[in-house]
Formats: C-alpha cells, structure tokens, sequence
C-alpha cells in the first residue's frame, strides 16, 4: 500500500517542511547571536573556559560531561524516534482505511507528534550549548552542541518518503 498525496495534503506536507526549517533556522540564529556577543565583547560571563577543565563526578571535566550528555541525548533520541516511527507506521498500517487520505492524515498527525517531541529535545542540546556559552564564552563548545542538535534534526526531518510505504 502507498499513500498517493493530494494537493492538500502536499500542502500539509510543506507546511511541515515550513516549520522544520524555522527550527533549523532558529539553531543558526543561535549561532549567530552568540558570536555577536561573542564579537563585540559584549557578554559578561560568570566562569572563566577553564572551568570547564576542572574535573566532576568520576574525575571527569565539565566539558566531557556536557559532551557526553550531548551525546546520550543525541543517541537516545535518535534510537527512540527510530523505534517510535516504525511502530507507528506498523500501527497505520495494519488499520483499515476507507480512502488513502485517511491513512494519510491519520499518519501524518501522529508523525506530526513525534517529530515536535524529538525537535524539542534535540534543541535541548543545542540550549546545553547556549549555557555553557553564557556562562564560560566558550563559543567552540556551543557550535559543537548545535552541531549535534543539527544531527538529530537531520533525522527527524519530514519529508515525502517517510509519508510513503508499501506493504509488503
């Protein structure tokens, strides 16, 4: 079974696309805003960057730790989206629909769930980064947590393939 798309429901499909890149676009204005303050010396930061070398829990350092949690949180939800979407797809699919459109829409508002809840925590790396920025200046370590949420947004992306399955 394939959904074939109407123009409606292509207009969905963009809007979703609308939004996904707002999101994107949000990390890169991060960025940006960071290195304008960053730029013009304009940012009082409470820590210097080598406090991010002292060593926490473990006898790990604070920039390992954030990292590390960067990264679990990076993994963890790409592996929970995975998972998530081929149940629900299963799900779409075993149900019975009277026409293609339904399935569709049915899909296309669960996914819609999903993929919020997923963007939400990958951002949240992304706002991992911005603390540690606004607390050392350490702006290195903030493009690299955005990078991550970047990744993670990668996957979560809403395109036409995701929206088409053949049962088989």
């Amino acid at each position: 079974m394939s959904f074939k798309i109407s123009n409606a429901s292509q207009k969905s499909l963009t809007t979703l696309m609308v939004i996904w890149f707002a999101m994107v676009g949000a990390l890169f204005v991060y960025v940006l805003v960071c290195y304008m303050l960053l730029s013009q010396g304009a940012i009082n930061v409470l820590y210097s960057p080598e406090i991010l070398r002292s060593t926490f829990f473990l006898h790990i350092n604070l920039l390992v730790w954030a990292y590390l949690v960067g990264g679990v949180v990076l993994g963890a939800g790409i592996f929970h989206f995975k998972r998530a979407y081929t149940k629900m797809a299963r799900e779409v699919l075993a149900q019975t629909f009277e026409r293609e459109e339904e399935a569709f829409n049915t899909f296309k508002s669960r996914y819609v769930s999903l993929m919020f809840v997923h963007l939400a925590l990958f951002e949240s790396i992304a706002i991992l980064g911005i603390v540690v920025f606004l607390t050392t200046g350490d702006f290195t370590t903030m493009v690299n947590l955005t990078l991550f949420a970047l990744a993670g947004f990668l996957v979560v992306i809403p395109s036409r393939a995701k929206f088409t399955y053949f049962k088989g």
